[in-house]
């Protein structure tokens, strides 16, 4: 069996989020598999001149595969697509095996392993003509820059998000408010002592930020030595007996529940610290996708500006309109009409001539950016055959004799 299969190749990485992403159709071949004398063990020739691949079938076989007399059709299945590898020492086949191997057909990719210098080689070519590109079509490079700055921004937006949001959520408490602002948001304690008939209100706060960067650096004992000592020197100098045992009562009770507060504000702080170097982190990575989004959206605006003035000067140099080319799928009234790589300087420069090719490869159109229209040419000799509508295919103008494209075919 064999037969030719077309699958559409990306030849950009915009997506179609505003911009268009030009495609071209693939041939790939279907090649039969032979069997060979070891079990479950085919062969098949994906690459011509060189020996057949050899391809074991390693699933369990499917019985009564082909025995089935109806078609059940297969529903709510999800369309995918495949993008052949686009170098040019990869072959592409899809592989049909016997009937009665029971084996369905699989597409399978040959790619011939180079050596460093050649892989060196191909990747500098890769980058010239990538760079040859981004020069012809300034606006579509800039706008394939500023997409994928988006798509790195969104994931990373998406977790500066999450940890923002689990941020809050060990900060929203007593103790995380108290470690953010101490003065504002103090962890409090009140109470009244009674020792024969004197009273005393005591308070303890955690609103002292020194006494926090203690905690923080030294931990709790460190804590209620400095929350405590000045208590304790006072009952050096009180005579009285019972202000000394109501002022003790008092010192010793700041001491206790100091050293609570301490420990809660120090779990609290343990739980925070990590959770905040993580959203830290978020941050600045957000922060810079950010720059890029705004940078790429700064040279977007640049190069529009450019290519509007470069428009203008070509309509004020040549007194005529600017027509931006089509793209192949808004051009109707051609025959098996394919995108293909321009070659034809445009008019006064600035690039090339966006092409196309049709009619099974025999004719060749260029559009021309003065008037708009399509400019045919034979394939064969580069002989002008006349200008037609974008819209219609329809004839606009007859055949110029003088015209010829024959040294950019």
């Amino acid at each position: 069996m064999t037969g030719v299969s077309e699958c559409s190749q990306q030849r950009g990485n915009l997506k179609d989020d505003g911009y268009r992403t030009p495609t071209k159709a693939v041939n790939v071949p279907v090649v039969k598999a032979e069997k060979t004398k070891r079990q479950n063990v085919f062969t098949a020739k994906v690459v011509p001149g060189m020996p057949p691949v050899h391809i074991r079938i390693s699933d369990p076989p499917r019985k009564n595969i082909f025995s089935r007399k109806e078609v059940t059709p297969v529903a709510n299945v999800p369309v995918t697509s495949y993008t052949p590898t686009p170098v040019k020492n990869t072959v592409d086949a899809i592989v049909h095996f016997p009937v009665g191997s029971n084996a369905e057909p699989v597409y399978v990719s040959v790619t011939t392993v180079l050596k460093p210098e050649e892989m060196k080689k191909q990747a500098a070519e890769a980058k010239r003509q990538q760079e040859k590109w981004e020069k012809e079509h300034p606006v579509e490079a800039a706008e394939r820059r500023l997409y994928e700055a988006e798509q790195v921004l969104k994931p990373l937006d998406k977790i500066y998000q999450e940890k923002l949001k689990i941020l809050n959520q060990v900060k929203n408490t007593p103790e995380g408010k108290a470690l953010a602002d101490p003065v504002k948001n103090p962890l409090v304690y009140t109470k009244d002592i009674e020792i024969d008939g004197k009273k005393l209100k005591v308070e303890i706060k955690t609103d002292d930020k020194k006494g926090l960067d203690i905690l923080l650096k030294e931990g709790v004992k460190a804590y209620i030595s400095a929350m405590t000592l000045s208590d304790f020197k006072k009952l050096q100098d009180i005579k009285d007996p019972k202000e000394s045992l109501i002022q003790t009562s008092a010192a010793l009770l700041k001491a206790i529940y100091y050293e609570r507060f301490g420990r809660r504000l120090l779990d609290a702080w343990k739980k925070i610290n990590p959770v905040q170097r993580e959203f830290n982190i978020a941050m600045e990575n957000r922060k810079k996708a950010e720059q890029a989004k705004s940078e790429a959206e700064k040279n977007l605006d640049k190069a529009r500006k450019e290519d509007k003035d470069r428009k203008s000067k070509i309509t004020k140099e040549y007194r005529h309109r600017y027509h931006d080319a089509p793209e192949t799928e808004d051009i109707k009234g051609f025959s098996d009409l394919k995108e293909t790589r321009p070659k034809t300087p445009r008019q006064g420069g600035g690039g090339l001539r966006k092409r196309w090719i049709g009619e099974k490869g025999r004719k060749i159109y260029e559009w021309d950016y003065q008037e708009g229209e399509l400019e045919g040419y034979r394939a064969s000799d580069g002989q002008h055959i006349g200008s037609f509508d974008p819209n219609t295919g329809k004839p606009l103008k007859s055949a110029n004799p003088k015209r010829n494209i024959k040294k950019y075919l």
